[in-house]
């Protein structure tokens, strides 16, 4: 009696064996390996479909670019030569009042119109800065170059009175002759032309140059370039045999249907060697004779 008896219970404790640590470790490499290719397959598909999307979307802009300058084109002053496009843009237009051929006149009377700086209750002077009158210019002989008899220098533009506003042609010239008038008695104001051309890896706008001549110039030197495409191409290596691209063509318009421009645009990814992206369109001209 009185004896205290103390058992003392050792915890047996297991640790983990080589193998099954070696096991583990093999196991986890296996699910990193699997996850890490899942993860790369899923960034690779996402940068694949990035660059794709982005080559759709500059060929779109190119496109677009071009379809809203060319439908704004004087009637006659589309034309192509080799993979360059050269047209002249409307600033505005209207419809004149006076019979403006026949004899040499001074200025004439025209419907009202609105016209960039030039509000309709102010008297603006436009002299020598390089913006024309054009009347019935039907194709390219009657546009280029811009002194021919369907193209007069502006001077002035009155303020409206009555609904019509008076066109003054160069004051320093004694008058035009124009050689004729539009059926629909039109004219349009205009000023600099455009260009687009490619090359391999460049379409670029050219604008506010000058060329002498009847010439077009392909490509324009001077005034101002902006690259709009570094993807594009002229020779469609993506089909064999790989064929020349004709990238702008223009059929004239008839007294049936306005004038044409068909846009043959092909793009390639430079990092990527079988990725085209193809555009043919047709813009039809907005503005007759």
């Amino acid at each position: 009696p009185g004896k205290l008896l103390m058992v003392s219970v050792a915890n047996k404790q297991r640790g983990f064996t080589l193998v099954e640590l070696v096991t583990v470790i093999v196991l986890l490499g296996i699910v990193a390996l699997a996850s890490t290719q899942f993860i790369s397959q899923g960034m690779n598909i996402f940068v694949d479909t990035s660059r794709r999307d982005s080559l759709q979307q500059e060929g779109r802009f190119v496109v677009e670019r071009i379809t809203r300058e060319v439908r704004n084109a004087l009637p006659g002053s589309v034309r192509t030569s080799g993979d360059c496009l050269e047209f002249i843009p409307v600033v505005a237009g209207s419809g004149h009042i006076d019979t403006i051929s026949g004899g040499s006149i001074a200025s004439f009377r025209a419907a009202n119109f609105s016209f960039p700086n030039c509000a309709s209750g102010s008297n603006c002077d436009f002299s020598g800065q390089g913006y024309r009158v054009a009347v019935y210019t039907v194709d390219s002989a009657s546009v280029y170059p811009l002194a021919p008899p369907q193209i007069a220098d502006l001077d002035s533009i009155s303020a409206v009175a009555s609904g019509v506003r008076v066109v003054t042609l160069d004051a320093a010239a004694p008058g035009h002759l124009f050689a004729r008038e539009s059926p629909q008695r039109r004219f349009y104001l205009i000023k600099d032309r455009v260009s687009f051309c490619a090359v391999d890896g460049a379409l670029t706008r050219y604008s506010s140059y000058t060329s002498a001549g009847s010439l077009q110039p392909s490509p324009p030197t001077g005034g101002n370039a902006s690259l709009l495409s570094e993807s594009i191409r002229v020779i469609d290596s993506g089909v064999s045999p790989a064929v020349a691209i004709t990238v702008f063509d223009f059929t004239a318009g008839t007294l049936q249907r306005a004038g044409a421009v068909h846009m043959n645009l092909h793009f390639l990814n430079a990092k990527a060697s079988d990725e085209w992206v193809r555009f043919s369109q047709e813009v039809l001209m907005r503005h007759a004779p």
